[in-house]
């Protein structure tokens, strides 16, 4: 029996990284895209979606609204 090492996930790209990429504006696009196909198909309802589509948008504007740990250390 062979014991294989499993690598651990790759962690997710700050938002510094997404900045010096110039991928900023693509997870945001990238994340709305998934939100509306989750409201397709009937995943989340209507209030839901409304409320997520606000927090992407609000956080796109301030990244530290969405998860505090991101901010600039103040």
């Amino acid at each position: 029996m062979v014991h294989r090492q499993q690598t651990p996930p790759p962690a997710a790209a700050s938002r510094i990284a997404d900045e010096e990429s110039g991928t900023e504006g693509e997870s945001l696009r990238r994340s709305l895209f998934a939100l509306d196909a989750m409201r397709q198909r009937g995943l989340i309802d209507e209030a839901t979606w409304q409320e997520r589509r606000r927090a992407l948008i609000a956080a796109e504007k301030d990244p530290a609204r969405l998860n505090p740990c991101t901010g600039d250390g103040e």
